[in-house]
């Protein structure tokens, strides 16, 4: 929601001109029918919502717009995470107010520990009779994150972790992911997802549990120079008191605004790490 994405929203909201594509329900506008269906709707908030603090980073900060949270919650959008490296792009004040705005608004949130790298208490929401808990990870040592999974398994019957890990522009991922992923289902985890790379990464089912680790840009305006950047996914899960039942994977690609289209108005297959398969779900 920052960059030009930001840039068109607070032109919107103040009835400036506007380029094509973005319109009342931008950047949601192609997606949104979809993204209402789920009971819980997680996103990655990668962007500091707040006026306050100074650059306190090297690479690119990104602010977005006070009413961000509004436009999320209107999308469908009931979790985020600021388990990520550019919720701290403004310093801890930066941080702090996001966090204040976010639960002013209603909005939940996971990966309050991203700052200090944990510890990460579990975000629990009761769906259908479901006990779901959620954990954020940016930067948490893989003994510090297991330390967390184990401590949230016995509460829920459910538990996902939402990582932010690997590199950037790299399309497999990195020795320290997979064994992070491996790690948190042998601690109870039932799902984990990840981001950051801005760019797809596969999937790996370990022990018949999934770990996808890079669903790459969903709304992002930064990176519409080559297609590779621009094509990201949704994925949709079923979970049960046994766990993971299904899951559908949908591809999206950017626009030149940054708003997501859907590439697969069916669910397709998603790539894979060799050798490794999915159960009978």
């Amino acid at each position: 929601m920052a960059l030009h994405v930001g840039h068109y929203v607070e032109r919107r909201e103040q009835g400036g001109a506007l380029p094509e594509g973005v319109d009342a329900r931008y950047p949601f506008t192609h997606v949104a029918t979809r993204l209402q269906s789920p009971d819980i709707l997680l996103g990655n908030l990668e962007c500091v919502v707040s006026q306050k603090g100074t650059v306190a980073t090297d690479h690119n900060p990104f602010r977005a717009p006070l009413q961000s949270i509004r436009l999320l919650k209107e999308a469908g959008i009931d979790l985020v995470s600021m388990a990520n490296n550019h919720s701290g792009d403004f310093g801890a004040a930066g941080f702090n107010d996001t966090a204040r705005r976010l639960t002013d608004e209603k909005l939940p949130f996971i990966g309050g520990g991203s700052l200090m790298n944990g510890p990460e208490q579990p975000l629990v929401m009761a769906v259908r009779g479901l006990r779901i808990g959620f954990l954020g990870f940016y930067l948490r040592a893989l003994e510090g994150a297991v330390s967390d999974a184990k401590r949230a398994r016995p509460g829920v019957d459910v538990l996902i972790a939402f990582n932010h890990w690997g590199r950037e522009n790299v399309t497999e991922p990195l020795r320290q992911q997979r064994l992070l992923g491996q790690a948190l289902i042998d601690a109870g985890v039932d799902l984990v997802v990840g981001t950051h790379a801005h760019v797809l990464q596969p999937e790996e089912w370990y022990k018949g549990r999934l770990i996808f680790y890079g669903l790459g840009n969903f709304v992002f305006s930064g990176m519409s120079y080559d297609e590779i950047h621009r094509i990201g996914a949704y994925l949709e899960v079923d979970v049960g008191p046994r766990g993971l039942l299904d899951r559908r994977f949908y591809r999206t690609r950017l626009d030149g605004v940054g708003a997501p289209h859907w590439l697969d108005r069916e669910p397709s297959d998603p790539p894979r790490v060799p050798g490794s398969e999915p159960p009978n779900l």
